[in-house]
């Protein structure tokens, strides 16, 4: 499944835009929570680092940005619905924090494929022909 391009999927949908540093960031967060499922914490010396290797700038940098992004998305009363399908009930009052942010996303993604690999897209609960499993 190419998880950069449903994640980014999921951005757009809940209103965040490549002008957003923090878009890259959550993107390439997920990506390397992805491939180190069990060796990315402690996330300020581990995952934000890299990060911020890959993109030339600093784990603080990141952490800065990411929380914007996050921020923003849960300011905007138009996310309600997909935040609620995506990070629970819970969380449509509570922001959470960077980690709980990855986290949740990345479960959802994870776990929303069918049989086949395909994810199903969180607004039209149709399967998605762009994000098939990679092999």
């Amino acid at each position: 499944m190419d998880y950069q391009v449903h994640v980014k999927g999921i951005l757009m949908e809940l209103g965040m835009y490549k002008m957003y540093k923090g878009c890259e960031y959550i993107i390439s967060c997920i990506n390397y929570i992805r491939q180190n499922e069990n060796d990315f914490l402690p996330v300020t010396k581990i995952l934000y680092v890299d990060v911020a290797k890959e993109h030339n700038t600093s784990g603080r940098c990141v952490e800065r940005d990411m929380r914007n992004v996050i921020s923003v998305i849960w300011q905007k009363e138009t996310n309600k619905t997909l935040l609620g399908k995506i990070f629970g009930e819970y969380h449509i009052t509570n922001r959470p924090t960077n980690v709980e942010f990855l986290m949740l996303l990345y479960n959802y993604i994870k776990y929303d494929m069918d049989k086949d690999g395909v994810v199903i897209c969180p607004l039209s609960g149709i399967k998605c022909t762009n994000c098939k499993k990679a092999q």
